[in-house]
């Protein structure tokens, strides 16, 4: 069975109609109506649909959103150059002076 986009349409139309808890393989097929559709081709095709809808919504709730742009005071401070005086050492400076990022 091939799920052409136009079937694949009115599948994804069947289930919108038949709601969550109503759309079972069978009551797709008789929705469908198509010749040659069986309950096996609809319930495979409603598992990897189930499966493509909840990888896509876990997908997009997992993703955080981008951060705030910098307020203009911070973003001048970010984009001058940092002075001697600036700069601290830190624990995870080498002794010869070298950083981790070095």
């Amino acid at each position: 069975m091939v799920w052409t986009p136009e079937l694949h349409h009115q599948f994804v139309e069947a289930v919108a109609h038949l709601g969550e808890k109503g759309a079972m393989p069978k009551a797709i097929v008789q929705l469908m109506n198509v010749d040659g559709l069986t309950r096996e081709n609809v319930a495979s095709h409603l598992q990897k649909y189930r499966l493509y809808l909840k990888r896509t919504s876990t997908t997009a709730t997992a993703t955080p959103p981008p951060p705030p742009p910098l307020p203009a005071s911070r973003s001048a401070f970010l984009s001058s150059p940092a002075r001697s005086s600036d700069v601290k050492h830190s624990r995870s400076c080498a002794k010869d002076g070298r950083t981790a990022f070095s």
